[in-house]
């Protein structure tokens, strides 16, 4: 994230922090640590973090929420693998 200019290092730190998942393996990553070290440094970048974060609360339960047939639920996440198309069918 240390780069010569503090306008490249919001923006770097923005990036990855737009694919930060708390509570996952994300906070032992050594890239993100250095991006959220950023937010102690950066009021701003803080503000903006917290705001992406809700975001992404709000977002996963609306998703969450959506209803979706058993078996393309079960396709989406592997457990079933999609039918097979038979040549001449």
């Amino acid at each position: 994230m240390r780069r010569k200019a503090d306008r490249v290092d919001k923006v770097a730190a923005k990036v990855v922090l737009q694919s930060y998942r708390g509570g996952t393996c994300d906070e032992s990553d050594p890239l993100f640590r250095e991006a959220l070290a950023e937010l102690s440094n950066d009021p701003a970048l803080a503000e903006w973090f917290q705001a992406e974060q809700e975001f992404d609360a709000v977002m996963a339960e609306k998703f969450r929420n959506v209803p979706v047939e058993t078996a393309v639920k079960k396709r989406l996440l592997g457990e079933e693998q999609p039918p097979v198309a038979t040549p001449g069918r």
